[in-house]
């Protein structure tokens, strides 16, 4: 069978070549830094040099008011990243993360707005203060008064 110039068995092989090609870069994919989210999404990034289990729990716990704030978190430990983006993160993630946000070695916690601007640092995860600072952004106020509507 032909289509225009094609035969469905040359459109099938070169169908599996990129296919194969993309699952052979598979491991090079992924976010490399926070710009694919800016005006999508707040940014709440926290450091723990060791395991941090509660303060995991506590952002698991705050699910639905993170939610509500469009808000995604991306904790770093020794162990690696833990987030709640839905999307795969490149290798290259967590080392430009770290350079960028916490060259500061007192700052374990940066909340980053839609805009892409940082606008808190803190030594540790307050999230009743940060949720109250967001809540008093103008862009944020505003997506209450739509929500209200």
């Amino acid at each position: 069978m032909q289509y225009g110039s094609c035969s469905v068995k040359s459109l099938v092989f070169t169908t599996l070549c990129l296919l194969l090609a993309q699952a052979g870069n598979a491991e090079d994919e992924g976010m490399e830094n926070l710009s694919p989210l800016q005006w999508q999404n707040r940014i709440l990034l926290v450091r723990s040099p060791k395991a941090a289990p509660d303060a995991e729990h506590q952002l698991r716990a705050a699910e639905t008011a993170i939610s509500e704030r469009h808000l995604l978190w991306f904790l770093i430990t020794a162990e690696g990243i833990r987030t709640n983006h839905a999307g795969t993160v490149s290798k290259q993630f967590t080392p430009n993360i770290l350079e960028r946000y916490f060259a500061d070695q007192g700052t374990n916690v940066v909340l980053i707005g839609k805009d892409g601007g940082v606008k808190a640092r803190a030594r540790s995860l307050d999230l009743e203060a940060i949720f109250s600072l967001i809540d008093s952004m103008p862009m944020r106020r505003e997506e209450m008064r739509r929500q209200a509507e």
